[in-house]
């Protein structure tokens, strides 16, 4: 098979054996073949082709004259197969790596849901078109939906799926409506923004990111503007492909700097610039950076946020439960308070 008949393939694969979950025992009809690629929105022969596959693993019966079913046979065992099925959704859906902030986040999704109880169904996605993965999700069968930092199309999605009834709770993204749980990452930015004042640190360059991070930035925007000091906005490096050369020339310049800023970098690349181009800059200079971030060298003040990521999870997971209950009390958006270390 070329690689998208087999994509096609597994996503047939799959919607045939959570027929077989959810059947507690029972033989289900399968829909046509016709049905199917309509369905699915593949050809006939890419269907006929995963039908006979099925068939020949033993998941499918043929019964002649009057269509294919479910080999009750392969029944998920007693006592795990009334189980809700959740499944777990990371951005787009697309991606294939995850870094220190979605690895932990994707792990605790995995544990904790388990113990809701739950069986996971860890999603991926063929496609960015909003009608195209909608149908995606439906054809899953799912029993609800944790999704983690949804795009924007997502947020499409999420709405028609709450229209059907699915019970969605983002992660990462509030979304009005939907019970969602995030980092609470402006309120962090004013925590921070207060410390660094304390400290009497004015020139502050910010490294930038995309959301939900930058949130931060704005924070700290707010509470120097109500303290009355001005921020340097030449010192706001925008563009997160130039903004690490950016920091040497502003360095190399001569700008004054105290503090700088980081949601984006977690390998010490920030504090190596520092030191190969101002030396000087390890006593005078604070790092702000968070708690997945490799430690600088000896001798950096920092301030420090954490990253709860199980309680964040465990909030997610609280409201999974409640939206399968159908609690009618008002949707929640939960923001977990990020912690500060100073060193």
């Amino acid at each position: 098979m070329t690689d998208a008949a087999v994509t096609e393939y597994m996503k047939i694969r799959r919607y045939v054996i959570n027929l077989i979950y959810k059947a507690h025992g029972e033989s289900v009809q399968i829909p046509t073949i016709l049905e199917l690629a309509k369905q699915f929105g593949v050809s006939h022969a890419t269907v006929s082709k995963a039908m006979k596959e099925l068939t020949n693993e033993g998941f499918i019966i043929g019964k002649r004259g009057i269509g294919s079913f479910t080999n009750p046979r392969l029944s998920i065992p007693h006592g795990t197969r009334e189980l809700p099925v959740i499944g777990i959704l990371m951005g787009d859906g697309m991606g294939v790596h995850f870094d220190k902030y979605l690895a932990p986040i994707l792990a605790q999704m995995l544990q904790q849901l388990v113990y809701l109880p739950a069986t996971v169904h860890l999603l991926t996605l063929g496609s960015l078109d909003a009608n195209v993965v909608y149908r995606e999700i439906v054809n899953e069968q799912l029993d609800g939906l944790l999704w983690e930092s949804p795009t924007e199309k997502g947020i499409e999605v999420i709405r028609r799926l709450q229209k059907d009834g699915m019970p969605v709770v983002t992660l990462g993204r509030e979304i009005e409506g939907i019970p969602s749980v995030l980092f609470d990452f402006e309120g962090w930015g004013e925590d921070c923004a207060r410390q660094l004042l304390k400290e009497g640190r004015k020139h502050i360059v910010l490294l930038p990111d995309t959301p939900p991070w930058d949130r931060s930035f704005n924070g700290i925007r707010k509470i120097y503007r109500e303290a009355g000091i001005p921020l340097n906005e030449n010192l706001f490096l925008k563009d997160r492909f130039t903004c690490l050369d950016d920091l040497r020339k502003v360095i190399a310049y001569g700008a004054p700097v105290d503090a700088v800023c980081n949601t984006l970098f977690a390998e010490n690349e920030v504090n190596d610039i520092l030191l190969e181009t101002d030396p000087s800059l390890k006593e005078k200079c604070c790092l702000v950076q968070s708690s997945i971030a490799l430690p600088p060298h000896p001798g950096f003040h920092q301030i420090i946020y954490g990253l709860p990521f199980e309680i964040l999870v465990e909030e997610g997971v609280r409201l999974m439960k409640k939206a399968l209950v159908k609690d009618s009390s008002p949707v929640e958006c939960k923001k977990i308070k990020l912690p500060m270390v100073i060193k």
